[in-house]
């Protein structure tokens, strides 16, 4: 093994070690959107794991494509697979693409759940909304029937 399909090995392990993280990360957002209750400082906690977790990923895809420049390999999944057929570690680079799958299926079903969590929390406000005779509160803490008395002629 060179240097290069060395750092090629070792770039497609660190990207595997992240995507794990990226994984946990997103199987205990899923926990905390479907309990009774979501913990929103947590969530927000999870979602800011989640960048995190991206953005050492796309460094990490930075360093592969490198590498596989460096190989002299063409860009693109076929080039890849050509460096880690070449490198020796094709196994790792399954692995990489099978947890890739299962983060992006996650992301997605998690994705969903939100939104279908936005739908039903929009549908409580407009019954509590209809409830209380259209007495809620704006961002500004009035109700949304009370005028400023501030004069804008002043």
């Amino acid at each position: 093994m060179t240097a290069q399909s060395g750092s090629l090995h070792s770039n497609l392990l660190a990207k595997e070690q992240e995507l794990a993280l990226l994984l946990h990360a997103l199987e205990e957002e899923q926990t905390l959107l479907c309990s009774g209750q979501p913990d929103g400082a947590r969530l927000l906690d999870a979602a800011e794991a989640k960048t995190r977790l991206l953005a050492k990923l796309e460094d990490l895809e930075s360093a592969l494509n490198n590498a596989q420049a460096r190989l002299g390999f063409p860009a693109g999944i076929g080039g890849l697979l050509s460096a880690a057929c070449e490198a020796g570690c094709v196994d790792v680079l399954h692995r990489v693409n099978d947890t890739t799958r299962r983060v992006f299926r996650l992301n997605k079903h998690n994705g969903e759940v939100l939104k279908q969590r936005m739908v039903l929390n929009q549908k409580i406000l407009g019954f509590m909304r209809d409830a209380q005779g259209a007495v809620t509160y704006s961002a500004s803490g009035r109700t949304a029937g009370q005028r400023s008395t501030i004069s804008s002629r002043a």
